[in-house]
């Protein structure tokens, strides 16, 4: 029980355990397992599924920042559409305020006209 050879040790631990426990071998401390074919395979199977899980992680990532870049650029031209309508709606105050004056700049005209008209007929009227 005291041999320093893991493969003297292991057999014995075998034959009175009746096989291997585990992936530990009793009597050797904690973190000492023989090397067996199972463990290789489980440990590439391992591997194997941290490399898969890696990618699809890598893949979810890339994903997600394209979603993001998406969502910014609709974000960009919901703004320049929202603008363009901003000063649209400005161009068209605008273009009203400018109506109005012009329709107040006429109203003004014809009431000089009418005066000067009233004023005419009432020189004339005036001279009879």
């Amino acid at each position: 029980m005291s041999s320093s050879e893991p493969t003297i040790l292991s057999s014995i631990l075998d034959v009175v355990c009746n096989g291997h426990h585990g992936g530990y071998e009793r009597g050797c401390g904690l973190g000492w397992s023989r090397m067996s074919h199972w463990g290789d395979i489980e440990n590439q199977a391992l591997n194997d599924n941290i490399k898969q899980l890696t990618a699809e992680l890598q893949n979810a990532k890339a994903e997600t920042e394209a979603m993001h870049a998406r969502e910014k650029e609709r974000e960009e031209a919901l703004q320049v559409r929202e603008r363009e309508r901003e000063e649209a709606m400005q161009d068209r105050e605008r273009e009203r305020v400018e109506r109005e004056e012009a329709m107040q700049a006429r109203e003004r005209e014809m009431q000089a006209r009418m005066e000067h008209m009233e004023a005419m007929l009432n020189m004339h009227f005036s001279k009879s």
